[in-house]
């Protein structure tokens, strides 16, 4: 055996490890990828997800909760009535959207959880009030059955009668209530 064919026979047998290499690395790298996406699947399944096109999740109520098992928020429907809450750490309410037989209404808490203000829309119009710390109506605008809209302030410290509390405010005839003084604008 010459040098030349020798040299050639180790070549060739070179080029054959080379193509074989090449292979199991494509073999490697494609078990690797099919490996990582099985697991994923299996992961999701043992998890519960579906991933499923057009499936749908249907409850009349949802609770999210924190790590300590805290409910922070709440997505409930019953009866007529759809509310959409959430919650501080100590399971105070903060915030909540209602749809209340047709009343459609978003209401701020304290940190004791009582009410303190609300924006809502009836059917016979729009309302903005403000409460006092206990959760009485203390201030606001509300739109009355007529369609008008009436300006109310309760008058700091005194009880009074449902005149006192509501002004009725048209463009001809602006009256506005500012602790215990009324100013009529004309």
């Amino acid at each position: 055996m010459t040098t030349t064919m020798f040299e050639a026979m180790l070549l060739e047998r070179v080029e054959t490890l080379e193509r074989q290499n090449r292979r199991n690395r494509a073999i490697a790298a494609f078990s690797f990828i099919l490996s990582v996406f099985l697991a994923g699947a299996a992961a999701i399944g043992y998890m519960g997800v579906n991933l499923a096109p057009g499936r749908v999740i249907t409850a009349e109520k949802f609770l999210l909760t924190d790590s300590a098992g805290v409910i922070r928020a709440e997505l409930s429907s019953q009866n007529d009535n759809t509310i959409l809450a959430f919650y501080d750490a100590s399971g105070t309410p903060k915030l909540s959207l209602a749809d209340v037989s047709g009343d459609t209404g978003i209401h701020l808490y304290d940190e004791r959880g009582m009410r303190q203000a609300a924006f809502g829309v009836s059917q016979t119009g729009p309302s903005l009030v403000f409460m006092t710390k206990d959760g009485n109506y203390q201030s606001g605008l509300i739109t009355t059955s007529k369609g008008r809209t009436a300006l109310f302030n309760r008058i700091w410290g005194q009880e009074t009668d449902k005149k006192n509390l509501k002004q009725e405010i048209t463009l001809d005839n602006l009256q506005v209530v500012q602790a215990n003084v009324m100013t009529k604008i004309n």
